[in-house]
């Protein structure tokens, strides 16, 4: 595991005739630290397409067709005085999912219109935009106030 791509191709070019004669190339992946990140929330299926579906259609029938890997596992760490400076160390990976639907994308346009208005959560729950994404998300309420939370420390910090 590295923090440079180009570093970790070329230390696995440079290894990968031991794994061939080993017989366990098949299990060994170099990558970044992203990349270990974005595999390890992927492992059993695309993230982003699970919770995509968990909003938009309310159904989880990823998450029931994921298969579980169940594999020891060993992280190997070049460069580990990288890992331990202040890019990486105690730094958070956070996947996200964009929701392309329009009640999502009429409060955030309401939200960045009026964002000269002195914009609160409660003065925003008693518009049509909020009423909208929530009745299209019924389930989601709190998520939708704390993403507004999120949009309005933005806009009033930009």
């Amino acid at each position: 595991m590295l923090y440079n791509e180009y570093l970790s191709q070329r230390d696995y070019k440079a290894f990968i005739s031991l794994f061939n004669s080993l017989g366990i190339s098949s299990h060994i992946q170099y990558g970044t630290f992203n990349k270990l990140c974005e595999h390890i929330v992927n492992e059993n299926g695309d993230i982003r397409q699970v919770v995509e579906q968990l909003i938009l259609k309310d159904s989880n029938i990823a998450v029931e067709k994921a298969k579980i890997i169940k594999r020891p596992k060993i992280l190997l760490i070049d460069e580990v005085d990288v890992f331990f400076s202040r890019d990486f160390y105690g730094n958070v990976y956070t996947p996200a999912v964009s929701l392309k639907e329009p009640t999502v994308t009429s409060l955030v346009d309401y939200i960045w219109t009026q964002r000269k208005s002195n914009l609160t959560l409660n003065k925003i729950k008693d518009t049509h935009e909020y009423r909208n994404c929530c009745t299209r998300f019924p389930k989601w309420e709190l998520l939708i106030q704390e993403a507004i939370k999120d949009m309005l420390f933005d806009v009033n910090n930009f």
